[in-house]
């Protein structure tokens, strides 16, 4: 008798309904593993935006450090002599590059001394300075002014030059006793070195001059001359401006004189 051979199955020992039933399983794993890394990356997503915010603020509060903790300097270059300073947060740094050896020209002629024993100045408009800031003298700095212009005076009449910082006489020429002079001219020079600098009492400025002038009587040349120290009133740390004047000795209307030129200049 001949036995048949089984045949193999083929067909999921669950069944169908079996089948059906593992399928839906792995379907519903395979949504919670969506689930699963959708929530991952919307945290992940979360902590990157956290991340970033934070960054934000951290680069806000660096900003607001900048702009309040740190001191914001100014930079000026104001002038062309003297010592920098730090002031209120603004360093000036004097432009020593440009400065010129002029200091300061007349443009106009000065008001005329006439007929009075009034101390008048002999200096008018012009352009440039004649002032130095306080402390910004340095020892041997050396200036010369340079004037010139018309004079007249009755015979043996006296003329005072004074060279002057507010009260402070740097150079005093004394009485010059002059001749007959009408309408001639006449120029002066003055040179001053600073020997030493400080207050009062300790800084030195010595002031020289030389006056020529023509008289009536054969036109010729004469003059007079003076040197003066001053280490008494001389004044740096405070600010200095030059005046020069002049006194008559009577108020003779014979006696007139006025400045045509004036330069200042600045030689060491």
């Amino acid at each position: 008798m001949a036995f048949r051979p089984k045949s193999k199955r083929t067909s999921s020992p669950v069944g169908p309904q079996g089948k059906k039933l593992l399928d839906g399983l792995t379907a519903n794993k395979n949504i919670d593993d969506i689930i699963t890394l959708s929530k991952l990356t919307n945290k992940h997503s979360s902590d990157i935006s956290t991340a970033n915010n934070n960054i934000k603020t951290l680069n806000g509060d660096v900003s607001s450090l900048d702009s309040s903790k740190q001191d914001k300097i100014t930079l000026t270059t104001d002038g062309f002599y003297g010592p920098s300073t730090f002031v209120n947060n603004v360093l000036n740094i004097p432009d020593y590059s440009s400065a010129p050896s002029g200091l300061f020209a007349q443009t106009t002629d000065s008001i005329p001394i006439t007929a009075t024993t009034t101390e008048g100045t002999l200096i008018d408009g012009g352009v440039g300075t004649l002032s130095v800031p306080a402390d910004a003298f340095k020892v041997g700095d050396s200036f010369i002014a340079m004037l010139s212009g018309i004079i007249s005076s009755v015979n043996n009449e006296t003329l005072r030059i004074r060279v002057k910082s507010g009260s402070a006489v740097l150079g005093d020429s004394g009485l010059i006793t002059l001749p007959a002079t009408t309408n001639k001219h006449w120029d002066l020079d003055i040179h001053f070195t600073i020997r030493r600098i400080g207050a009062a009492g300790s800084a030195q400025i010595m002031t020289s001059g030389a006056l020529t002038y023509s008289k009536d009587s054969s036109n010729a040349f004469e003059g007079a001359d003076f040197s003066s120290l001053n280490n008494t009133t001389f004044d740096t740390t405070v600010p200095n401006t030059l005046d020069i004047t002049v006194q008559w000795g009577s108020n003779n209307a014979g006696n007139n004189i006025y400045t045509q030129t004036f330069v200042l200049h600045k030689t060491y």
